[in-house]
């Protein structure tokens, strides 16, 4: 990818992300865990709003990217408070299945609610305007590469880890049937 999940929030602005997050668990749908992106609220609650105001996940001079110490010790703190442990290390298979396979549920949702008509128009805006590597095709193809079975098992595998991961109900009967994601068609 282009740049990572922090990097691309502190672009589009920590404020916007965390907004949305607000507004979803007021709704009564997003997750009462309240562990549930604690960094990324607390960022938006302390006026860290990303690149436009020189701090978020990062520390920023001008344009570039700096670690914040101000951050460390606040995801260090949250932490504590929500009794979250640290891990010295964590597999790469591991962040390439937490960052990769919920972008695959999710373009599942954007399917089964009609915002995008074709599999193949979530994947072009991943690879076009997301950074998303076009030589990986984009999510939709990976899902379909990697196998919607062995996506749904480690998707129900983070759930039973934390109660804030849903497996797309479209997903999981595609995944039972054999079925590819890149093959579905809207048949209403």
């Amino acid at each position: 990818m282009a740049m990572g999940p922090s990097r691309m929030l502190d672009m589009a602005g920590v404020d916007v992300g965390a907004r949305t997050v607000i507004e979803w668990i007021k709704s009564g749908e997003g997750p009462r865990d309240a562990s549930y992106r604690a960094l990324c609220r607390a960022l938006f609650e302390a006026g860290r709003y990303g690149q436009k105001t020189g701090e978020g996940y990062y520390r920023y001079e001008g344009r570039t990217p700096l670690p914040s110490t101000a951050r460390t010790a606040l995801a260090i703190e949250l932490a504590r408070q929500h009794g979250v442990s640290r891990r010295a290390s964590i597999p790469d298979r591991e962040i390439f299945e937490r960052l990769l396979y919920p972008m695959i549920n999710e373009a599942a949702e954007i399917l089964s609610e009609g915002i995008a008509y074709r599999p193949s128009d979530i994947d072009i805006v991943w690879a076009a305007g997301y950074g998303f590597p076009a030589w990986r095709g984009g999510p939709v193809f990976m899902a379909d590469e990697i196998g919607l079975r062995v996506v749904v098992a480690r998707l129900d595998h983070f759930a039973s880890e934390r109660n804030d991961w849903r497996v797309s109900p479209l997903l999981r009967r595609l995944a039972e049937r054999g079925e590819r994601l890149s093959d579905w068609q809207d048949k209403a």
